[in-house]
């Protein structure tokens, strides 16, 4: 505002007689009040805004009150009472500026409100009457005829559809104390249906939207949100709420308008409408459907003794069934794995900026000639379960598998964590019961076009699993987890006959005729069944490999050290009986000795 202008209104407005001091008789001059303004203020005192007056009141007041210039000292001393800074002070000048404030207009609120006890269709059965929502505990000095109500219907297993039915307004309220008389914060307001929806809108319908997906209003709620009767939403929230609602049914844009204004909407807010390549989508990369038996399990353990050729039939079976890399991954669990490694989580990321100036290496002596400063940035890496649970969400036409290695060598019950519950599976495959994962994983799916409020394992997911119950090492899987799995049993010769031409080479045996590999496993095999060794710990036809058993060295250093060490640590039968120590059997081992009991026949 002009300053010379602004002085004559405030002359002006001192001599009305409301605001006459007669004190000021004399005093209260123009010029006066421009040099008071030049010398103490430097000008700044009659600099106003009108558009940011409340900031300049504030401004002005504690220039006013707080100036420490001696020279403003001695002019308030010059008159009695202090009257320059009374005339600048709260009771004149900075009166007259609040005074000059513009009259805001009163703004609408906005609300959503969620009930557990009814839907619209009944609140309202013909759409137009009035209806009492009560049980309201928040906001009640806010609350006033006009404002606008989000109405989203819900309940405990309701008999309707649960999500945002309809638009209404306050007609009257807030009165009479809610539904219970004791709890004197609950309160009623009248509710006028204004739009009915077309149809009740699901949380999952906003998710797209990332303006609104983090708003709790859009309800039903999901796990550890504020289970609130009403919320407030910002007019900026509503804003973006109402442009979805066009977004969605365009039909309503001028009905809405009508209510709202042409200006209030924002349309366009979808955060992904699918218009990019997606390298999870199979149509991208041209691979037929894989079609798989009904007599395949969803969850299958393959459990059987070490070199029963596990890894190797999995294998088979996902090649066969999966043909495609994109279709399967594989994991190998170990004790350190965890739920994060499955699942996914945050980790750090290096990034890097060009820059001119020097950079160092770590030893704060060697110069980096590349000239790039590192940036570290937190973004959200999913584990194997995530990445295969995307493409079998976006390719219901595809089947999928996750293959898990030496599953009882991690801490089962703590990597699958939730994911525990969602491998009930019913008669279709899918998981019986949905959960809810937390907020991080959401807004990965969320960023991936996935937008169930909810998680289920489709019945294109398959996760098979191979384990060795008695192996050193591994970790018991409670019977819970064991209930949710098919198992099937790898026999301890099942597979013999691929290698059934392999001959195995020990020193003892050289001048003599050939002894079968397969044959030499048998034979060990039912001495250990006979010393009551369980069948876990027999030796499986792809204990060694096809070189190791036809290498002396491969044969002591492995075979029989297992045999020895992990087998009969605290017994005897399969070596001589004057043999105590691993030690002892190597060295006989090496001169061309029998070490194995008078009793097996090998020849």
């Amino acid at each position: 505002m002009d300053r010379d202008l602004l002085i004559d209104e405030f002359l002006e407005w001192s001599e009305k007689q409301q605001n006459y001091k007669k004190g000021y008789k004399g005093i209260l001059k123009k010029d006066l009040l421009k040099r008071w303004d030049e010398h103490f203020f430097d000008n700044n005192l009659f600099d106003v805004n009108i558009d940011f007056i409340e900031d300049d009141i504030a401004r002005i007041k504690e220039m006013v009150y707080n100036n420490n210039e001696a020279g403003w000292k001695a002019e308030n001393a010059k008159y009695r009472k202090g009257a320059p800074q009374a005339i600048l002070g709260n009771e004149n000048y900075l009166k007259f500026l609040k005074e000059k404030k513009p009259v805001v207009e009163k703004t609408r609120n906005y609300y959503s409100y969620k009930t557990s006890k009814t839907s619209i269709d009944l609140a309202s059965p013909d759409s137009i009457a009035e209806f009492e929502f009560d049980g309201i505990y928040q906001h009640e000095n806010k609350t006033n005829i006009g404002d606008i109500i989000f109405f989203n219907q819900h309940g405990d297993k309701p008999a309707w559809p649960s999500g945002l039915s309809a638009i209404c307004i306050v007609t009257a309220g807030p009165h009479s104390k809610g539904y219970d008389a004791n709890k004197p914060n609950n309160f009623k307001v009248t509710l006028k249906p204004i739009i009915i929806l077309p149809r009740v809108l699901s949380r999952k319908e906003f998710i797209g939207y990332f303006a609104t997906y983090n708003i709790s209003f859009i309800g039903p709620m999901i796990k550890n949100e504020q289970n609130q009767a009403n919320a407030e939403i910002s007019t900026l929230e509503a804003k973006n709420l109402v442009g979805i609602l066009i977004d969605i049914f365009p039909e309503l844009k001028e009905e809405i308008n009508a209510i709202f204004g042409d200006d209030f909407y924002i349309t366009n807010l979808k955060a992904i409408e699918g218009g990019y390549k997606d390298l999870n989508i199979v149509s991208n990369l041209d691979l037929e459907p894989n079609p798989i038996s009904e007599d395949f399990p969803k969850n299958l353990i393959l459990y059987g003794a070490p070199g029963t050729g596990k890894s190797y039939e999995m294998n088979k079976r996902a090649n066969a069934s999966f043909p495609n890399e994109f279709l399967y991954k594989r994991v190998t669990f170990h004790s350190s794995y965890s739920y994060r490694n499955f699942v996914g989580t945050y980790k750090p990321k290096s990034l890097y900026k060009q820059t001119d100036i020097i950079i160092f290496d770590s030893d704060r002596v060697t110069m980096n000639e590349h000239k790039v400063e590192p940036v570290i940035e937190y973004a959200f890496e999913p584990g194997p379960f995530l990445i295969l649970y995307e493409r079998a969400v976006k390719n219901p036409d595809h089947n999928f598998l996750l293959l898990i290695e030496e599953l009882n060598r991690a801490n089962t019950t703590a990597v699958f964590g939730e994911l525990f519950q969602l491998l009930d599976r019913n008669d279709n495959g899918e998981s019986e019961y949905p959960i809810t994962l937390e907020a991080s994983i959401y807004d990965y799916l969320r960023g991936r076009n996935i937008t169930e409020a909810e998680i289920k394992i489709p019945s294109n997911f398959y996760i098979w699993a191979t384990m060795n119950n008695a192996d050193q090492g591994v970790l018991p899987l409670d019977t819970a987890f064991k209930r949710r799995w098919s198992f099937e049993h790898l026999g301890i010769n099942k597979s013999e006959a691929q290698i059934d031409g392999i001959y195995i080479k020990m020193p003892f045996l050289e001048g003599k005729p050939e002894l079968k590999w397969n044959t030499f496993r048998r034979i060990i095999n039912q001495k250990l069944l006979e010393l009551g060794i369980h069948e876990d710990k027999l030796v499986g036809p792809f204990f060694l490999n096809k070189r190791e058993i036809t290498n002396q060295e491969s044969v002591k250093n492995k075979l029989l050290l297992y045999l020895k060490e992990d087998v009969l640590r605290y017994k005897t039968g399969i070596f001589k009986s004057s043999l105590k120590t691993f030690s002892e059997i190597a060295e006989e081992y090496d001169k061309g000795n029998n070490v194995f009991d008078e009793t097996l026949a090998f020849e």
